[in-house]
């Protein structure tokens, strides 16, 4: 009976090959997993956009908003780990195709979620309005804690994107030698999804500038308009200049575009991609999932001791680079502020950002035309290389502030410090960004494919929880000049694990199993192997 099912299955992998019109560089399987790691990479930026316009308005003091802000940014990395690890599991389990649409309606409910709180309570302004009016709260605002639920969610959907959006693309690939490239350009729309979270935060503020502070709710503050009046422009775009003796610091921002439809819309859109989505499917691009001989389990997939090599190369590689990748990008605001030596307004801030990733986006792209002539080992080496030789330089070319923030040292160009600041991003996205993506999937068999992805880039997110979490207080500690060092040493062990643990697959077939868990005598013949790429049928 085995025997005559395992037959059946061998049948209907040879048919996915032949009938199966979701292969190729633009199919409807590559297209699909494209839209969902944009939609990834929005969410994941969108909430450092939000929470830039939200600060403005809810009532915490400054000490509270930074533990706020933390955890409100933190907490969708630690959804994603969760994502990655079940729905890695469930693609292998239930089918990539049904894996991809229960990730996408996560991705939905926990953007829309997001943006849907009422606001309630004392009406104040923000922690960065009027030092001389900060509330006494000590506590999280209740508007954070529902944001840090719902992006909780929304952490769980884009998470489980990762392995399968790279399992499916790989496996829909028509062949070999083009297998890296297809993923590669894959995974290039994540950095579209990062450039649009600031475009989407100039377009909101620009198309609706009201301020919270004018708002007429606020007229009743005792001794607000004293401070907020009388103003005088400062010449800075979109900010302010405050005289009274009520605000301790004797000034502040307009915060022009500071109000409670601007954060919320940058959020709620970012359910668009998955709703576009909804009328779409997957088409399913394994038939491990339907074989009733497969006894394996995630923790048995891990114990596997002839996995554990590839996955100091795949999962460490990621866990490292994370570390280093969005510790900077979450908190580069922080960074080019003090870069800038000024107070930023909303625009100016969303400007910056735009700036930053637009010198990064064309590393995708020349990661992608490169993938098959340099191969996946060696652009990673060359981008760590290139990391660690930038952020050496960068520590070297600013010096310690009080606060832990960056000052460029004198005679040191804002520009060129800015510039140098991109261009980590652009080596990083042209080295272990778009590597550590389509390593594990190719690197692993079909039977186990999908959950060590997910394992793999849930220990990404794990040193991204790490560099996101402990970036500034660790700046406070020892300097922002330090911390940046720190990133350059943690990039040089990125490239000496990437040198002795990457096993590099370019114009070779994916990893087959050599397994006994039933498939050994199927997968000996290339004519009947069931647990490989249908397209190399």
């Amino acid at each position: 009976r085995a025997t005559v099912t395992t037959v059946a299955l061998i049948n209907r992998q040879c048919k996915m090959a032949s009938q199966n019109k979701s292969v190729g560089m633009f199919s409807k399987n590559t297209l699909m997993s494209a839209l969902g790691n944009f939609s990834t990479a929005y969410n994941f930026q969108s909430i450092a956009v939000a929470l830039s316009i939200a600060h403005y308005i809810y009532p915490e003091n400054k000490d509270t908003w930074s533990h706020t802000e933390s955890v409100t940014k933190t907490i969708v990395l630690v959804g994603a780990i969760v994502g990655q690890l079940s729905m890695g599991y469930v693609g292998d389990w239930l089918g990539r195709s049904r894996a991809m649409a229960l990730t996408m309606a996560l991705t939905i409910t926990g953007s829309l979620l997001s943006s849907i709180n009422t606001p309630y309570g004392d009406v104040y302004p923000g922690p960065y309005v009027c030092e001389g009016l900060q509330p006494e709260a000590s506590s999280m605002h209740h508007q954070f804690a529902w944001l840090s639920l719902t992006r909780f969610i929304l952490g769980v959907g884009v998470g489980g994107v990762y392995p399968l959006a790279a399992t499916v693309a790989a496996e829909s690939s028509k062949n070999n030698k083009e297998r890296g490239k297809q993923v590669s350009l894959v995974f290039s729309t994540q950095g579209l999804g990062f450039v649009m979270a600031p475009i989407m935060g100039l377009i909101v503020v620009a198309a609706n500038p009201s301020s919270k502070v004018s708002d007429p709710a606020l007229r009743n503050v005792p001794g607000l308009q004293e401070c907020l009046m009388p103003y005088q422009a400062s010449g800075l775009n979109n900010s302010c200049t405050w005289s009274s003796h009520d605000c301790n610091d004797g000034k502040t921002h307009c915060a022009s575009g500071a109000n409670d439809i601007n954060w919320r819309f940058v959020l709620a859109i970012g359910a668009l991609p998955g709703i576009i989505m909804l009328p779409f499917k997957v088409s399913e691009t394994s038939a491990a999932s339907s074989d009733p001989m497969r006894k394996s389990t995630f923790w048995a997939d891990i114990s596997r001791r002839e996995y554990w090599p590839k996955l100091l190369g795949t999962a460490g590689s990621w866990f490292l680079f994370d570390i280093v990748f969005y510790g900077n990008t979450l908190f580069k605001g922080a960074v080019t502020a003090a870069m800038f030596n000024d107070v930023q307004s909303l625009h100016t801030e969303f400007v910056h950002s735009t700036i930053l990733f637009a010198i990064a986006l064309p590393g995708y792209w020349v990661a992608t035309a490169l993938m098959e002539v340099l191969g996946r080992k060696n652009i990673q080496m060359l981008g760590f290389g290139m990391m660690f030789i930038l952020y050496v330089t960068l520590s070297q070319l600013t010096h310690r502030e009080a606060g832990g923030k960056v000052e460029k040292k004198s005679g040191v160009s804002a520009g060129g410090l800015l510039f140098l600041y991109g261009l980590t991003f652009f080596f990083a996205n042209f080295g272990p960004n778009s590597t550590t993506f389509i390593l594990p999937s190719e690197t692993f068999p079909a039977e186990v494919r999908s959950s060590l992805n997910g394992f793999s880039a849930a220990m990404g997110k794990t040193g991204a929880a790490l560099g996101t979490a402990g970036f500034l207080p660790l700046a406070k500690q020892i300097g922002a000049p330090n911390v940046i060092l720190v990133c350059g040493i943690i990039s040089l062990v990125g490239l000496i694990n990437t040198y002795f643990f990457v096993e590099d697959r370019r114009n070779k077939s994916m990893a087959t199993s050599n397994s006994t868990m039933g498939y050994s005598s199927i997968n000996a013949s290339e004519s009947t192997r069931l647990l490989n790429n249908p397209a190399d049928q």
